[in-house]
């Protein structure tokens, strides 16, 4: 504990700051990302969010899609009704179906099998994975693939424009089985925190080792002022970058 606390005395501010920070991503975000796993996801389209809330047995998930004001309620049953401004569509039975095409050579093997009806019509059933690689589809009906932004039929054309995205009920349809949060990025966004964290605290040790490599004679070398400027800055990028992977980490669907 000496040693750590004549260390920390003898480090400049700015030193103490990346590492107070990098402690705090690196703690902030793993309670975050906890705290994710016991609520329902968030539905994204791509380029707006739903955020759910539980309202008595209903949930209900708002915010902003296609440029306008968006409800979507979800019962117990998977019965659901979109809203969008004035506008509402359904309401459309959501299922998760293990029997529905989940796998097939178009899709990874995280795919999910969902069924969307209206009545007795069926509007959509196929798979959908909340994460495709390898250049595989988010959504394919019947070993089609499908848009990402493909949106449900109506039969007033004039309302098609604000039709509820397939992408936005398959996550509703799914909310049982999908979760917020890829601890396998927040892992390795932890991981390089630790070893920034080491490199901050070690920063006299790594000069002396770059420096050991261009010259065997480093005893009372120090570093320059242009040395010290460049490897402050390298530490701030390094910080940012990995704030925005803490950030893809918790705000993935998986």
């Amino acid at each position: 504990m000496t040693f750590w606390q004549t260390k920390w005395r003898a480090m400049n501010g700015f030193r103490r700051m990346i590492l107070a920070v990098l402690a705090l991503m690196l703690a902030g975000f793993g309670a975050a990302m906890a705290a994710a796993q016991t609520r329902f996801p968030s539905i994204s389209d791509g380029e707006g969010r739903l955020t759910p809330k539980p309202e008595g047995e209903l949930l209900v998930y708002s915010g902003r899609l296609d440029g306008g004001q968006v409800r979507l309620t979800v019962q117990p049953d998977g019965t659901a009704e979109y809203h969008w401004e004035a506008l509402t569509y359904g309401p459309y039975q959501l299922e998760s179906s293990p029997e529905a095409p989940a796998s097939n050579p178009l899709t990874s093997p995280s795919a999910r099998g969902v069924t969307i009806r209206q009545g007795d019509r069926t509007l959509f059933r196929g798979s959908y994975d909340p994460a495709p690689k390898n250049g595989l589809f988010t959504l394919v009906s019947d070993s089609a693939p499908l848009a990402e932004n493909s949106r449900i039929p109506v039969e007033d054309a004039g309302q098609q424009k604000h039709a509820p995205r397939l992408l936005v009920l398959c996550q509703a349809a799914l909310r049982e089985e999908l979760h917020q949060g890829d601890w396998a990025v927040f892992g390795l966004a932890a991981l390089l925190t630790l070893l920034v964290m080491a490199w901050v605290l070690s920063s006299e040790s790594v000069f002396q080792f770059r420096a050991s490599l261009w010259s065997r004679a480093t005893e009372g070398v120090e570093p320059s002022q242009l040395y010290t400027s460049m490897e402050r800055l390298s530490w701030m990028v390094v910080t940012v970058l990995l704030a925005l992977l803490y950030w893809m980490a918790l705000t993935r669907i998986c």
